[in-house]
């Protein structure tokens, strides 16, 4: 026994030394660009790192930037593009994010798009080359979203519709073409392979019409020589054009982005666009065009899509996919109120945009902003496969993810990402999603249950050492600021309103505007901005000469935050705006005094006639009463002289019958 252990061991020794000695006596380690780990020697192998394949980000979105450009680089390049009042442009029809047109022709152009879409539809704005323009939301029968469409009415008999990026115009045609019957007289027409569109954005719409009046309309040749007008919010302009068969410049003033990040035009060439759309687009890109606008990439516009909160054709817009990984969510659920008319009746969908309208807990779900942090999130690719490091598990969240409220072992579950930009796409150290976040009532109320509360950071976000020293007003999301956690995974994040409900009344979220304007801005508003930084980007400083000054500066106390003459001009003209403002809402308080002074007297007046009018009335009763009474007396006394006189006639009988006798 003991002498077959001895040979066993002795084989297995010899097999170790002989697999000891066949590696090379000094093995290094080499990382590839790729994430993969290889020993130098004359044995490699490869090390498969944890979650492979989840790596890294991953799209098949194009970039206009060459090869290996860091996403940050990028992401800075558009942005410092916006702030700098240059305009930046996309034109997406060889990605797949390629707009579709459909056409609508016929008699029944404005009572068939009535019945199909949330919007009311009328012909009333029509003059010359103006018409009506229109966001409307294409639902399906349970009222879930489709897509949000741009309608413009050229003419009472004709109009179009622009999808969002991703929706193949073919598709459209095919969704709506089946409610089509002979009596409805139209006909619709996809018209996308014979049309050239592209955005041109900016955060003044001054830059806009700059670019459209110096670069393109010399491009172009006007039919008849027309005369005619850039669109407002709710207009289109149809510009006929020479050439070709019948071609047409339709001016639509929306994009793809929300208006709190970039306001615009969508120029879309209508027949002949390889002849035209497409020269006037190579020119404005060109090299040698110094003045024309920064065109970026499809996966640059994506990254700008997510971070200004704007919704995506097949992201938060599910309701054409089959098997959606989660239930299409309704318009209301995106905060696209602004496309329903609530009091039309009678649309594709109705009775679902109705149910949630009446009930009393609001949509099930509401779309917010993940913010994930990449200086703390240290993501698997930035480590995958070095073996001194050990792994965290904490990959790239993607759109699907689900989100739970960090500290709750996962029991709590918030939403399900939506949509996920490039991380650092933005310019800064961050990953940016969007995500629909379940009722915040619910959330809250499982969180008490824990002990756990929403930790909204103001310490971070609004220094009192810095800034306006002002504490801000509460969010106007109740989930703003909650601490997330990516289900299976360690990246940590938090929920924000989405730009839109953060940034109002015109404010643009790229613009370097002081701290103290947007605090004020923020606290007229009721709203809660992260705002703390100086124009320059550098946050306040507790000696800096604006801490002790007042809250709107002097030209004295401008001064004192820089000798940069343009700083200095942009702040004196901040705070005569401001002053502007104040002034305004003075006049404003002082004509709601006097209304209510008004009232205050009418309504005394009223009180006194009331008051005339009682007495007249109780007068009136007392004299009625009275001359009751005196009816009533005279009643009773005729009654008496009646009675008196009947008794005197009977005795006066009885004697003449006793006489008689």
């Amino acid at each position: 026994m003991g002498f077959l252990f001895w040979l066993a061991t002795s084989v297995m020794l010899m097999t170790w030394i002989i697999q000891i000695t066949s590696f090379p006596t000094k093995v290094n380690l080499r990382i590839e660009k790729s994430g993969v780990v290889c020993l130098r020697g004359s044995l490699d192998y490869e090390y498969v790192p944890p979650n492979e394949g989840l790596l890294q980000f991953e799209t098949n979105l194009a970039s206009s930037y060459p090869e290996n450009t860091p996403a940050s680089l990028r992401g800075e390049a558009v942005r410092s593009a916006l702030r700098s009042g240059q305009c930046i442009g996309w034109k997406l029809d060889e990605t797949p994010l390629k707009f579709g047109v459909v056409g609508v022709n016929g008699d029944g152009c404005l009572s068939f798009l009535n019945n199909k879409l949330t919007q009311t539809f009328s012909a009333s704005g029509l003059v010359d080359s103006l018409g009506s323009f229109y966001q409307a939301c294409l639902l399906n029968g349970k009222g879930r979203l489709v897509d949000r469409l741009s309608v413009a009415i050229t003419s009472v008999d004709s109009g179009y519709m622009l999808t969002s990026p991703g929706h193949a115009g073919e598709s459209l045609f095919r969704k709506l073409d089946p409610y089509i019957f002979p009596l409805d007289q139209v006909e619709l027409i996809d018209s996308t392979s014979s049309s050239c569109i592209f955005d041109l954005v900016s955060t003044n719409i001054d830059d806009v019409r700059t670019v459209f009046n110096e670069q393109i309309l010399p491009r172009i040749d006007l039919k008849n020589n027309n005369c005619f007008q850039l669109p407002s919010a709710r207009q289109c302009t149809m510009i006929p054009l020479q050439g070709g068969v019948d071609p047409s410049l339709l001016i639509v003033p929306s994009t793809s982005v929300n208006s709190c990040a970039a306001v615009g035009y969508t120029f879309c060439f209508l027949n002949d666009h390889e002849k035209i759309g497409t020269h006037v687009w190579d020119f404005l890109i060109s090299d040698g065009n110094t003045k024309g606008p920064v065109q970026i990439g499809a996966l640059e516009f994506e990254s700008l899509r997510i971070e200004s909160g704007s919704v995506g054709f097949e992201r938060e817009m599910l309701a054409n996919q089959k098997d959606s990984f989660l239930a299409p969510p309704t318009p209301l659920e995106l905060h696209l109120d602004y496309t329903i008319n609530m009091e039309k009746g009678c649309y594709l969908g109705q009775e679902g945009i109705a149910s949630v309208v009446k009930n009393p807990r609001g949509p099930p779900r509401m779309l917010y902003q993940v913010v994930f942090d990449d200086d703390f999130n240290v993501y698997d690719y930035q480590s995958a496969g070095d073996r001194s490091i050990v792994e965290n598990l904490t990959r790239v969240p993607r759109a699907g993810d689900k989100v739970f409220v960090l500290g709750s072992n996962a029991e709590i579950e918030v939403g399900v990402l939506t949509s996920v930009a490039e991380p650092g796409s933005t310019g800064e150290p961050v990953t940016v999603g969007l995500a629909l976040v379940r009722r915040a009532d619910s959330i809250i109320k499982k969180m008490k249950a824990k002990n756990l509360e929403i930790n909204r950071r103001i310490e971070v976000d609004t220094p009192m050492e810095g800034g306006s020293g002002m504490i801000p007003p509460p969010a106007l999301d109740p989930l703003d600021g909650l601490e997330v956690i990516i289900g299976g995974g360690s990246a940590v994040g938090s929920l924000r309103g989405v730009p839109s409900r953060r940034f109002r009344n015109g404010r643009n979220m790229f613009d370097n505007i002081p701290d103290f304007v947007n605090q004020l801005s923020q606290e007229q508003d009721g709203e809660f901005l992260m705002a703390n930084r100086n124009s320059d980007g550098t946050r306040f400083q507790p000696d800096a000469p604006a801490a002790k000054t007042a809250f709107l500066p002097t030209e004295d106390g401008a001064a004192n935050l820089g000798d940069d003459e343009d700083d200095l001009k942009t702040l004196q003209k901040t705070a005569a705006k401001a002053r502007k403002e104040a002034a305004a809402a003075a006049d404003e308080a002082r004509r709601k005094a006097e209304k209510m002074d008004s009232l205050q007297k009418r309504a005394e007046e009223a009180m006194a006639r009331r008051k005339e009018k009682v007495r007249v009335e109780t007068a009136a009763e007392s004299t009625n009463e009275d001359e009751a009474d005196s009816e009533a007396k005279r009643k009773a006394e005729k009654m008496e002289l009646l009675k008196k006189r009947a008794e005197e006639a009977v005795g006066r009988r009885a004697q003449k019958n006793q006489g008689g006798g």
